[in-house]
C-alpha cells in the first residue's frame, strides 16, 4: 500500500517540477525578447551605426491565420499534451511553433484567435472545462460522452444559416431584376 502512494508523490512532485521549469523558460524567453529589443532600439539610434532601415513585417491575417488552422492547432495540442492546458500555455506554444514570439501584433491577433477557437470547440463538446490552475481555466479533450453537443443548438444554428442564405439569394436576384429593367 506504501508504494503506490510513494509512486503517486513522486508523479505528482514530477509534475510540478516539469511546470516550474516550463514556466522559468518562458520567463527566460521574455526576458530575451526584451534584451533583443532594446539592442535593436540601440542600434537604430547610434549614431556611429550606418542608418538602419526598420520594416515590419506584415503578413495578411489570412496567411496567419488560414480558416479552421487555430482550431485544429488547439485539438492537437491538447491531443498530445499529458494533462490539460491553459489558454495562455495554448497561446505560447502556438506561438513559440510558428516563431512568433517577437511579433507583439501577431501574438494579440493569436490571444484572440485561440480563445475564441477554445470556445468554440467547448461550445460542440470537442473540449472541457477541466478546473482551474493558477486561477486559470484549463481545457483538455472531451472523452466519449462527456462533452455532449448539444444537438438542438447545432440544428437551430444550421436552420438559421440555411435562412439567411435563402434571403441572401433572394436580395441578389431582385438586385440583378432590378438592374435589367433599368
Amino acid at each position: 500500500m506504501a508504494i503506490p502512494l510513494a509512486l503517486a508523490a513522486l508523479a505528482t512532485k514530477r509534475n510540478r517540477l516539469i511546470a516550474e521549469r516550463e514556466y522559468l523558460q518562458r520567463r527566460i524567453d521574455r526576458i530575451d525578447d526584451a534584451v533583443a529589443k532594446i539592442e535593436g532600439a540601440i542600434t537604430v539610434f547610434d549614431e556611429a551605426d550606418q542608418l538602419i532601415e526598420v520594416r515590419k513585417q506584415h503578413q495578411e491575417n489570412s496567411k496567419l491565420f488560414p480558416h479552421g488552422g487555430t482550431g485544429r492547432t488547439v485539438i492537437k495540442l491538447l491531443w498530445t499534451a499529458p494533462e490539460g492546458l491553459t489558454t495562455t500555455e495554448l497561446q505560447y506554444l502556438i506561438a513559440k511553433d510558428r516563431g512568433w514570439l517577437d511579433q507583439p501584433e501577431t501574438l494579440r491577433l493569436l490571444s484572440r484567435r485561440v480563445s475564441n477557437a477554445l470556445a468554440d470547440k467547448v461550445g460542440l463538446g470537442q473540449l472541457v472545462k477541466d478546473g482551474k490552475r493558477d486561477n486559470r481555466i484549463v481545457f483538455r479533450l472531451a472523452k466519449d460522452g462527456e462533452g455532449v453537443v448539444n444537438q438542438k443548438r447545432i440544428a437551430k444554428t444550421k436552420r438559421f444559416n440555411e435562412e439567411t442564405r435563402s434571403l441572401r439569394r433572394a436580395q441578389r436576384e431582385a438586385q440583378k431584376r432590378t438592374r435589367l429593367t433599368d
